[in-house]
Order: C-alpha cells, then sequence, then structure tokens
C-alpha cells in the first residue's frame, strides 16, 4: 500500500512538473533543437523558395526544416564525403587517448569519399559576408542564435 502511494505521490509531482510551463508546451522539457518546430516550418517554405532547386549545406538541424522547405538539405548522416573531414576536425582536437579511441572507430572507414557539392549552407554564428537571408533561432537548450544562409559550402573556401 505504501509503495502505491509513493507511486502516484511521484506521478503527481511528475503530471505536475511537465504542465507548470504551460500546455501544450512549446519545447519537450528534454531536448536539444536550435529552435522550436513552429518555427522551423516558418523558416522553411522561405528557405525553399530562396533556394529553388539548390542543395542546402544543413546548419546543424535537417528534419522538419528540409520537410517544410521541399528542398534538398544534406548533413553528415547523408553526405558520407563530408565525415572525414568532420572526424579530422575533430581530432584535431582531442588528446593522444581520444584520437586513438577515434582512430579504432573508424578504423574501415572510407576517407576517400568526396563531400557534395553544395549551391548554399546554412551557418550559425557572426554575420558572413554576403548572406542572402538570416533567421533568429531560440531555445532553452541552445539559447539564441542567428542562422544565415550563403551561396556555397558555407566552409568561406
Amino acid at each position: 500500500m505504501a509503495a502505491a502511494v509513493a507511486v502516484a505521490g511521484v506521478l503527481v509531482v511528475s503530471i505536475g512538473a511537465y504542465a507548470a510551463g504551460g500546455l501544450p508546451r512549446r519545447f519537450a522539457p528534454l531536448m536539444s533543437n536550435h529552435d522550436a518546430t513552429a518555427d522551423y516550418e516558418r523558416i522553411g517554405p522561405e528557405l525553399g523558395r530562396l533556394v529553388g532547386g539548390g542543395t542546402v549545406r544543413s546548419g546543424g538541424e535537417i528534419g522538419v526544416l528540409a520537410y517544410s522547405c521541399d528542398c534538398a538539405i544534406v548533413d553528415l548522416f547523408d553526405d558520407r564525403g563530408a565525415v572525414g573531414p568532420a572526424i579530422t576536425e575533430r581530432e584535431a582536437h582531442l588528446g593522444a587517448l581520444g584520437r586513438a579511441l577515434v582512430d579504432v572507430n573508424f578504423r574501415f572507414f572510407d576517407f576517400g569519399d568526396r563531400p557534395i557539392v553544395t549551391d548554399y549552407a546554412l551557418v550559425r554564428g557572426d554575420p558572413p559576408p554576403g548572406a542572402l537571408a538570416h533567421w533568429t533561432l531560440t531555445s532553452p537548450w541552445a539559447g539564441t542564435q542567428q542562422l544565415y544562409l550563403v551561396r556555397g559550402n558555407g566552409s568561406g573556401a
């Protein structure tokens, strides 16, 4: 009986804590997105009009944005050629043990694939020269950030 009361108490407290921020919630209690789904649904069609049939390098998130823009957005999950440079860049910031673990993990990875050439890129941070569009992203996890659409792959190269 005491266990049932304890479980009921935890359930009531959990529901209260979940609903305290108001319902429906703009953000899930635990999430790592840079903006709300509704904002990506608003940004997507605008992005699609700007890029037309062009391919866009992701600015870190792809899901709802790609769905709502009806355009081609690529990131590390669908561009194997971009993974090799990302691994190399990550290893540059690791110590000897970290590099050894990454080397073991990617021992059979084919570093010969070339990244997909993109027409545009979404980049976060300071305003890049020649930005074609700009959006403000806000979330509890990432805070407020600026997202820019630029021509090319966004690497500055």
